[in-house]
C-alpha cells in the first residue's frame, strides 16, 4: 500500500516492494510533490477536479497498486507545512527545459550546413527520415483543428489545465497513444517503410517501448526477414517483462494489458525461430510461454508446437497439438491433415483438411497450389495472409514432404467435389456481408453448415473413395 514520507524539502508518495531474491523491502517512488501549491492541488484543497485528475494519472500508471487516498491525503496535508510555497523546478521542466532543448536542436540544425560542408550534408542525409518524422510530430502537436475537435472532451480539458506537468511526470516514459495509433495504422495499411521509420524513432526516444519492438519485428516477418525479427522480439520480451505488475495471477495474463507485450514477444519469437528452422529452440520458447503465462500462454503456444512438431516429423505430437486448437482455430486442421496422412489415417486427413479448407478457402488454395480468388473483403485478406503465414511456418515440412503426400494432397485439390465446395465457401463468405433478409438467413445457414466439422465428416468418405478410384484407374492403364 503506498504511503507518504519526506525527502529533504519534498513530499514523496512511495510504495514498498519486496525483492524476491534478497527478501528486503525496497521503496519505489511513485510521485514527488515540490510545493504547497502543488500539494494542495493534488489533495483537492481548492478544486476537487485537480485531485481527481491526479488520482487518475497515478492509478492509470500503477494499475497493480491499490491506493488508500483518504490516508494519503491526510498524510500529505500534515506534511504540507514543510514544503516551500512555490517551487519552479517542474515549471522549468516544461518551459525553460523545453526552450533549452529546442534552442540546442535549432542551433545544431542550422550549423549542419549541407551547402558548405560535406560532413553536414552526410549528416542531414543520414537523419533525413528522422527529420521527416519530426515534421509530422510537429504538425500533429500544432494542429489546431485537432485541438478544437476535442474541446468538449472532459479528460482532454483537464489535461490542458495541468499547471504542474503531472502528465509529463507520470507518463513521460510512455509513447503517447495518438502517435502509437499513427504507427499502427501505417502497419495495418501495409505502409511498412513509413511504419518502420516512425517506430525506429519511437524506440530510440522511448527505449522501453516494448510494443514498438514488436511492431518492428512483425514488419520484418512480413518482409520475410525472420533473423532480423528475432532480435526485435527478444527486445520486446526484455522490455515487456519489466512492465508486469509485481503481483498478478497467471489466470489474469492477457486480460491485464501490461502482460501482453511480453506474451506477444514470446509468441512472435517462436514464429520467427520456426521460420529460420530453429524448431527445437522454438519448442523451448513454447515451454517458457506456458510456464510463465499459464492457460493464456498454453493457448498461444499449442498451435506453434503443432507447426514445430510437423517440421520435425513428430507426426503424433503434431496431430495431438493441432487437434487441441481446432475448435478455436479451424485452420489447425491443415496441420492435423498433413500429420494424419503421415500416420496412414487418410480418411482423417481428408476430413481435417476439408474442414480447415472450408473455413479458410484462400489458405487452402495456396496450400493446394490452386488459383486463389481475389480477396474482396477484410476476412478474405486475413485468410490470404494466414495462408502465407502457414507456408512460412512449415519450411522443412514442405521441403522434405514425401512424394506420396504431395500426390495425395494434389489429388485432393484437383477433386471436383473439393473444388466446388471451396468455391462455394468463398461465395458464401462474400454473400454474408452483401445479402439481406431471408436470403441472408439462408446463406448464413448454409455457410455455417459448410464450416462445421460434421459437414466435413459426412463428405470425407465420398471424397476419399473418389481419390482411391482415381488412383486405381490410373494404375490400371
Amino acid at each position: 500500500m503506498p504511503y507518504v514520507r519526506n525527502h529533504g524539502n519534498q513530499v514523496v508518495i512511495v510504495h514498498g516492494e519486496r525483492d524476491k531474491i534478497t527478501g528486503k523491502v525496497n521503496q519505489r517512488k511513485l510521485f514527488t510533490l515540490y510545493s504547497k501549491v502543488e500539494a494542495a492541488a493534488a489533495i483537492g484543497e481548492n478544486n476537487q477536479e485537480d485531485s481527481r485528475y491526479f488520482r487518475q494519472l497515478l492509478e492509470g500508471a500503477n494499475p497493480e497498486i491499490k491506493f488508500d487516498w483518504e490516508s494519503l491525503k491526510s498524510d500529505i496535508r500534515q506534511r504540507m507545512s514543510e514544503l516551500p510555497d512555490l517551487y519552479p523546478l517542474r515549471q522549468a521542466r516544461s518551459e525553460d527545459g523545453f526552450q533549452k532543448a529546442l534552442d540546442e536542436f535549432v542551433r545544431q540544425l542550422l550549423l549542419t550546413d549541407p551547402k558548405h560542408s560535406a560532413a553536414g550534408q552526410a549528416t542531414l542525409e543520414a537523419y533525413a527520415n528522422d527529420l521527416a518524422i519530426l515534421t509530422m510530430f510537429i504538425n500533429t502537436r500544432l494542429d489546431r483543428k485537432y485541438w478544437d475537435a476535442r474541446k468538449d472532451d472532459e479528460e482532454i480539458c483537464l489535461d490542458r489545465l495541468d499547471p504542474f506537468c503531472w502528465r509529463y511526470e507520470v507518463q513521460g516514459k510512455e509513447v503517447p497513444s495518438d502517435i502509437e495509433d499513427i504507427a499502427i495504422d501505417l502497419y495495418e495499411s501495409g505502409q511498412d517503410a513509413e511504419a518502420r521509420k516512425l517506430l525506429q524513432v519511437l524506440t530510440r526516444c522511448f527505449p522501453s517501448y516494448a510494443e514498438g519492438y514488436n511492431w518492428l519485428g512483425l514488419i520484418d516477418l512480413r518482409e520475410n526477414k525472420p533473423k532480423e525479427a528475432i532480435e526485435q522480439f527478444r527486445k520486446t520480451i526484455k522490455h515487456g517483462r519489466s512492465l508486469f505488475p509485481k503481483r498478478i495471477a497467471k489466470s489474469s495474463y492477457w486480460s491485464d494489458h501490461s502482460t501482453r507485450p511480453y506474451m506477444r514477444g514470446m509468441q512472435n519469437l517462436c514464429i520467427a525461430l520456426i521460420q529460420t528452422g530453429r524448431f527445437k529452440e522454438s519448442l523451448d520458447i513454447c515451454q517458457q510461454l506456458e510456464r510463465d503465462c499459464g492457460e493464456a500462454g498454453e493457448l498461444a503456444a499449442t498451435p506453434l508446437r503443432a507447426a514445430a512438431y510437423l517440421n520435425l516429423h513428430y507426426w503424433d505430437l503434431s496431430l495431438d497439438a493441432a487437434l487441441v486448437q481446432i475448435g478455436i482455430a479451424p485452420s489447425e486442421g491443415f496441420i492435423a491433415g498433413y500429420a494424419s496422412y503421415e500416420l496412414n489415417r487418410e480418411r482423417d486427413a481428408v476430413e481435417l483438411f476439408l474442414h480447415a479448407a472450408l473455413n479458410n478457402p484462400h489458405t487452402a488454395c495456396i496450400l493446394l497450389d490452386r488459383k486463389e480468388p481475389k480477396s474482396l473483403c477484410n476476412s478474405e485478406v486475413e485468410d490470404h495472409n494466414s495462408g502465407i503465414h502457414l507456408c512460412r511456418l512449415l519450411p522443412r515440412f514442405f521441403q522434405m514432404q514425401s512424394k506420396q503426400s504431395r500426390k495425395f494432397f494434389k489429388k485432393l485439390g484437383e477433386n471436383k467435389v473439393v473444388r466446388e465446395l471451396i468455391d462455394e465457401a468463398v461465395e458464401r463468405t462474400r454473400n454474408h456481408s452483401n445479402l439481406r433478409g431471408q436470403a441472408h438467413s439462408d446463406n448464413f445457414k448454409r455457410w455455417h453448415d459448410l464450416q462445421s466439422r460434421e459437414f466435413a465428416a459426412k463428405k470425407s468418405p465420398e471424397i476419399l473413395r473418389q481419390l482411391n478410384d482415381y488412383t486405381k484407374n490410373k494404375s490400371s492403364r
